[in-house]
């Protein structure tokens, strides 16, 4: 358990630098970002780290 929970947070930090770079490209929207990021939050099960 403890170890699934890790990798669901490891995998949602590099989803949310992946989002960062494309945000500060300006690939996507501000708008966007905060969308996809609450998808990624939810799917991972790290809603408590949004704003990390």
């Amino acid at each position: 358990m403890k170890y699934e929970r890790t990798e669901n947070r490891s995998a949602f930090y590099y989803s949310k630098n992946l989002l960062d770079r494309l945000l500060r490209l300006n690939v996507i929207t501000v708008n966007e970002y905060e969308k996809i990021l609450n998808i990624n939050a939810e799917y991972y099960c790290c809603t408590d780290l949004i704003h990390c």
